[in-house]
């Protein structure tokens, strides 16, 4: 008796630390939700700079190449739009 006491106690504990955690979870997307509403632009950058540092953990060579293109792009495009 006292193993299957110890048993439900571990599942309990395992249920409320899953419920903790899902609540934790709703509780970021509301504040990103939020920070979307506030400050978008800001926001938005944020997310993309973190999506960009995923990529270049994941697959750093291609990454770079691309970043490299972009800023090459960037350069031809601001170098015709002078007068």
């Amino acid at each position: 008796m006292k193993v299957a006491g110890f048993l439900i106690i571990g599942i309990l504990a395992l249920a409320v630390a899953a419920a903790a955690l899902k609540i934790a979870i709703l509780g970021i997307l509301a504040l990103v939700l939020l920070a979307l509403v506030a400050n978008p632009r800001q926001t938005l950058g944020f997310i993309v700079g973190l999506l960009y540092l995923g990529a270049l953990g994941r697959y750093p060579v291609p990454t770079l190449i691309l970043s490299a293109a972009l800023v090459a792009f960037a350069a031809i495009e601001k170098h015709r739009s002078k007068p």
